[in-house]
């Protein structure tokens, strides 16, 4: 054990667990406590400075909390101040699949999080569970919180996976339901969300006889999204179609996209017909790009990856305890509907 030459006394006006705090963070600031290094053990540190367990482990989850330190389960705690000098919660951020529809997102989301005195590391499982348990085997400890988006996996095999290595309130989870799998997690409600926008514009879908939800089979989409398409087209009596691609774009049709190799496929054929945007044919894009708005017809959109859900994600990573988010649809009304 590292010793560690302060006194802490008895009658200062800071409380004893304060002292140990401020001892421990001149420590870890002057480089006596290295980045990586574990720190000593509650029971070595209750015994070293007259201390209780409670008055250390206190001292210890302070420090945590401003970013000084991570854990790691029945290992301890361990230095994590970057080499900036500067505190800040360290985030690893396990994604399914990168895609058209949320690439730039995250590039935002990495960018704000610096803002934020926040470390982001991104990485891909492929909606793989034996390759995001590989995953959590190398990084466990490494960071504060893990934030995970499930995807097609029941969000108790994701918990599983992290299991005696991360504490249950380091996990936030994408969630798609309001339950008590998780202490933290994000929360969805993609077939509400969907159906309640279509509603929302119902009036200019009207001159529309058709829907056509357009899903390519490369690119992943939520199943409750095509739950949401089909509860809006039944209570409004509309017909509605899935389709894998557009081969071709037929009057008074509506065609909703989720990716832009089918929104740009979509856009040469108008170009190439005698089709009017937002009169003869309808297009509605699932998520957004500046260039959409710029676009001889600005291109209508519906996008949860937005800048509500980069302020839920902040939110979420900052506070401590059992907490659900919920992250907001955001409706982009523009010509092309």
């Amino acid at each position: 054990m590292q010793v560690m030459d302060v006194k802490i006394e008895v009658d200062h006006k800071l409380p004893k667990y304060q002292q140990f705090t401020n001892m421990l963070m001149r420590k870890i600031k002057t480089g006596e406590f290295k980045q990586g290094e574990r720190m000593p053990s509650i029971l070595d540190s209750s015994a070293a400075y007259c201390l209780s367990r409670d008055t250390v482990l206190k001292a210890y989850k302070n420090l945590y909390d401003q970013g000084f330190l991570t854990s790691i389960y029945r290992k301890g705690y361990f230095v994590s101040l970057p080499s900036t000098g500067k505190p800040g919660k360290k985030v690893l951020m396990a994604t399914s699949e990168m895609n058209s529809a949320n690439f730039l997102f995250y590039q935002r989301l990495s960018k704000t999080m610096e803002e934020n005195d926040i470390q982001c590391d991104f990485k891909n499982y492929h909606n793989d569970l034996n390759r995001l348990g590989h995953l959590i085997e190398e990084v466990a400890g490494n960071y504060h919180t893990y934030i995970v988006d499930p995807q097609v996996h029941s969000k108790e095999k994701i918990l599983d996976l992290f299991k005696n290595k991360v504490a249950d309130d380091g996990i936030i989870l994408f969630n798609d339901v309001n339950d008590e799998t998780s202490k933290r997690h994000i929360l969805f409600n993609i077939e509400k969300d969907f159906s309640n926008v279509l509603t929302q514009m119902n009036d200019r879908l009207q001159k529309y006889g058709t829907l056509n939800l357009v899903l390519p089979s490369e690119e992943y989409f939520p199943y409750k999204l095509i739950n949401g398409f089909f509860n809006y087209c039944d209570t409004n009596h509309k017909n509605g179609n899935i389709l894998e691609e557009v081969e071709q774009v037929e009057e008074r049709n509506a065609y909703i996209v989720v990716d832009e190799k089918t929104l740009f496929g979509f856009m040469n054929i108008i170009c190439q017909s005698q089709m009017k945007l937002g009169e003869d044919v309808g297009l509605l894009a699932l998520f957004d790009r500046p260039y959409l708005q710029y676009m001889s017809k600005k291109v209508s959109s519906l996008n949860w990856y937005n800048k509500g859900l980069i302020e839920c994600i902040i939110s979420a990573v900052k506070t401590n305890g059992n907490k659900c988010i919920r992250a907001e649809v955001e409706l982009n009304m523009r010509e092309t509907l």
